[in-house]
């Protein structure tokens, strides 16, 4: 999860982290007048013409992966004579943290501070979290692994399969912050997915469960993980996190029980909304 204000960022971690910023994270660039440059994100390709000043330029120019925001601001005083080095921390802060979420800056060693962690431990084998953006390859091999037999497998009606099979789509999920990946592993290794569509119409506050894969014995806990967290997770406000489930799927029908002991309820049975079956929605309200 992205945090929602650059001042919730821990100050420990920030200070000991090292960003990272090189042309090759950007795909096109043009030269615009006032010294701006337009800049279109690799990372984030569905963000179009990300603007950058001179100044902010010459900063994300100090970001080599081997110095500290501090050690970034004492070379940057040797540019921007008058400048006190506390406005420049803050509007460094600033600035990496608006280019981190746009994908123009990367975190090496620690990685990104600007991520809050989630991590949950199930038992002594498995541990449940939230995605951080360098995982992305691991979520498309285990989307790209073929069902186990002890798996519930599940995918909204709203989505496709292949999606989540696509690197670049599967970037623009992660780092647009438009679906939020709940990951089990055991061994760092991911065995089982939930993911959280989350709404980005500007006036709509619902989220819906959009991909799921995970080992039957596992559901309860990722289940819960979800209903109890979603409203941290998610960088928009969310008052309700709905399923919605089309007639005929059975693996999943045998789990449902776990979502209404998580509190989602029956809400509404569509009638032939999807390939001229119905769908009937259970849905958590906050």
């Amino acid at each position: 999860m992205y945090l929602k204000n650059y001042q919730d960022t821990n100050d420990d971690y920030y200070n000991n982290s090292y960003p990272f910023f090189e042309n090759n994270l950007i795909t096109y660039r043009r030269k615009e007048k006032f010294g701006f440059t337009s800049n279109y994100s690799k990372n984030v390709p569905i963000v179009r013409e990300i603007l950058i000043n001179q100044s902010a330029d010459v900063l994300l120019g100090l970001c080599n992966g081997e110095r500290t925001p501090d050690e970034i601001c004492d070379e940057a005083l040797k540019i921007f004579n008058g400048v006190s080095k506390e406005i420049l921390q803050r509007d460094l802060k600033i600035l990496l943290f608006q280019y981190s979420k746009v994908g123009l800056v990367e975190w090496l060693k620690r990685g990104n501070p600007f991520m809050k962690k989630y991590v949950e431990k199930i038992d002594e084998q498995y541990t449940i979290s939230i995605a951080n953006e360098n995982e992305l390859l691991k979520i498309k091999a285990f989307c790209l692994q073929a069902s186990k037999a002890n798996e519930i497998k599940y995918i909204a009606p709203t989505r496709r399969e292949e999606d989540y099979k696509k690197e670049i789509i599967l970037r623009e999920k992660i780092f647009a912050y438009s679906e939020e990946f709940v990951l089990i592993k055991k061994d760092e290794e991911i065995v089982g997915m939930i993911t959280v569509a989350i709404p980005t119409i500007q006036v709509s506050t619902v989220s819906a469960i959009g991909y799921l894969k995970v080992p039957e014995d596992l559901i309860a806990p990722a289940v819960k993980f979800v209903a109890e967290n979603i409203q941290d997770i998610a960088v928009v406000e969310i008052s309700k996190v709905k399923m919605q489930l089309v007639e005929g799927i059975s693996n999943v029908n045998k789990v449902i029980d776990i979502f209404i002991e998580n509190g989602f309820e029956k809400e509404a049975v569509l009638k032939k909304e999807c390939d001229n079956k119905d769908v009937t929605i259970y849905s958590k309200i906050y």
